[in-house]
């Protein structure tokens, strides 16, 4: 706890140059809690908010009040020091770093969102990078019936190649047939009636 002792002398903390005014005219308690009481010890009076006190009782009072000594000079509250000044310029420090270090695992998972499809399945999943899940493993997640990529790659080539295979086949039957048909062509052909004899 620190005390000031207000008054005209000029051994005490707070100086206070009027005539009116006692040697010693007032002592200030101030609490490490930031509590306050102020006790009069006048012959000419202090007042807070204009309520006159009365001598040697402590009244609470606050920095916004207004206290008055022998109703001419008012009390400078910047000669005051406050207490709880420092811890409450660390709590409101602390409190912008909560809030700012809360908005950041808020904004966290859009800030550093991976952009790239992903393979889930009806149950949803997440994207999984390349690095932690190569394209030739990639399944879905948790989907049910999950799908091996490279599986369904294997098979949409085996189809192509089929079906190359069956062109092939096609054009080559096309082919025979057409080389059938040009050789029946070009053979002699027979007008010879069945049962008849050529004549001499």
């Amino acid at each position: 706890m620190k005390i000031y002792t207000i008054g005209r002398g000029e051994t005490n903390t707070i100086h206070v140059e009027n005539e009116f005014v006692s040697r010693q005219h007032a002592l200030l308690k101030v609490y490490p809690s930031g509590k306050m009481e102020l006790i009069d010890k006048s012959s000419n009076g202090t007042s807070i908010n204009g309520r006159k006190l009365k001598p040697n009782v402590a009244y609470r009072v606050r920095r916004k009040d207004v206290v008055t000594f022998a109703g001419q000079a008012k009390l400078d509250w910047s000669e005051v020091k406050d207490p709880m000044k420092g811890y409450r310029i660390a709590g409101l420090c602390l409190l912008i770093a909560a809030v700012l270090l809360g908005g950041f695992f808020i904004a966290k998972p859009y800030l550093f969102k991976t952009s790239g499809d992903s393979y889930g399945g009806g149950g949803g999943g997440g994207y999984v990078p390349p690095t932690e899940q190569p394209a030739d493993t990639a399944k879905k997640a948790e989907g049910g019936g999950g799908v091996n990529v490279s599986e369904e790659l294997k098979k949409m080539t085996e189809a192509e190649k089929r079906k190359k295979a069956a062109r092939k086949k096609k054009e080559a039957e096309a082919k025979k047939k057409a080389e059938e048909a040009k050789k029946g062509e070009s053979a002699p052909a027979d007008t010879t009636a069945p049962g008849m004899k050529l004549g001499l």
